[in-house]
C-alpha cells in the first residue's frame, strides 16, 4: 500500500497486522534512491536558483539517499571552473556524487581533459546536447565519448528525437562506453525496446519514461538491469517521476534495482 506523507515523502507501507502496527508506530519501508540527474546553482532563463544544500534538502523530502550533480555554472559558462565547483561542493557533502561535463566545441582531445577529470575522481560524464543545442553526430562528441570508454566512466546524452535512441546504441557500441539515455516519450517505446535489446552499454532513464506502463514495459521486454532512475530537479518537480517507479506493477527486486542498485554497479558506489 502506497501512503503520502504531509512532507510530500512517499512510503510504502505493509498490508495487514504488520502494515497497521507500522501505522500506528509511524513506521515504514521506504525506497532507497539514487537520483542519477540532478543539478545546483542559478539557470538564468529559468528563475531557478539552487544551492547545494537546497538540493540535499529536497532529496531528504523524497527520501533520496544520494543524488549525481553537478554546477549549472559548468553547463551554462566554462566547464573547468564549472567542474571544479562540482567537486568542491560535493567533496564536502558524501550524498551528492560529481559528475563533469565538457563542452565538445572547445574540446581538444590531445589535452587530456577526460583521463584528468577521471584522475580527479569523478565518476560520470554529462553530455547537455538538448539545453546547448549541439548533434550527437559532432566528431568531437565521438572523440569525448572514445576517451570516457577508455577510462571507465559512464554518461547521460538527451535524445532530442526518435533518431537520437538508436544513434547513442551505436555511440556506445563503437567506443566501449556505458551512456544512459534520457529525455524519453512515451511515443518511442517500441525503439527504446528495440534498440536496448541490441544494444547492452545502453542505459535508460526510467524518470522519463512517460507512459502510465512503461517501467513495466521495459522490464518485461528487456529487464529492470538497464533502467536507472533520475528526477531532473530542479527542472521537474521530482515527486511525480518518483510516484511513477514506485507505482510500476514491477517486483520490488526489479524496483530496487532500478532505484539504486543498477547506477551503483554503474558507478563503482
Amino acid at each position: 500500500m502506497l501512503a503520502t506523507c504531509p512532507s510530500g515523502r512517499v512510503r510504502w507501507m505493509r498490508c495487514g497486522p504488520e502494515g497497521a502496527a507500522d501505522a500506528r508506530r509511524g513506521g515504514s519501508m521506504a525506497l532507497n534512491v539514487i537520483d542519477v540527474k540532478t543539478i545546483f546553482g542559478s539557470w538564468p532563463k529559468r528563475a531557478i536558483d539552487v544551492s547545494p544544500d537546497d538540493l540535499l534538502a529536497s532529496m531528504r523530502r523524497h527520501g533520496i539517499s544520494r543524488a549525481v550533480s553537478l554546477a549549472s555554472a559548468a553547463i551554462l559558462y566554462d566547464d573547468q571552473p564549472g567542474n571544479d565547483e562540482t567537486w568542491k561542493a560535493c567533496a564536502s557533502r558524501p550524498e551528492l556524487v560529481p559528475a563533469a561535463t565538457l563542452h565538445p566545441y572547445n574540446y581538444l582531445a590531445d589535452e587530456g581533459r577526460v583521463p584528468a577529470l577521471k584522475e580527479q575522481g569523478f565518476r560520470f560524464f554529462r553530455f547537455f546536447n538538448k539545453l546547448l543545442g549541439y548533434s550527437l553526430d559532432l566528431y568531437c562528441v565521438t572523440q569525448i565519448l572514445r576517451q570516457l570508454g577508455q577510462v571507465g566512466m559512464p554518461c547521460m546524452m538527451d535524445a532530442t528525437s526518435p533518431e537520437d535512441i538508436w544513434r547513442m546504441g551505436r555511440l556506445s557500441q563503437a567506443n566501449d562506453v556505458d551512456i544512459i539515455c534520457t529525455e524519453l516519450g512515451y511515443i518511442v517505446e517500441a525503439e527504446v525496446i528495440a534498440v536496448a535489446r541490441d544494444y547492452p552499454r545502453l542505459y535508460f532513464d526510467a524518470g522519463h519514461m512517460t507512459s502510465p506502463d512503461g517501467i513495466e514495459l521495459f522490464v518485461r521486454h528487456v529487464g529492470a538491469h538497464r533502467l536507472v532512475y533520475g528526477s531532473d530537479y530542479p527542472f521537474d518537480d521530482t515527486l511525480p517521476s518518483l510516484l511513477m517507479l514506485q507505482h510500476a506493477a514491477i517486483s520490488e527486486a526489479d524496483r530496487q534495482r532500478i532505484a539504486r542498485a543498477n547506477i551503483e554497479e554503474l558507478l563503482g558506489l
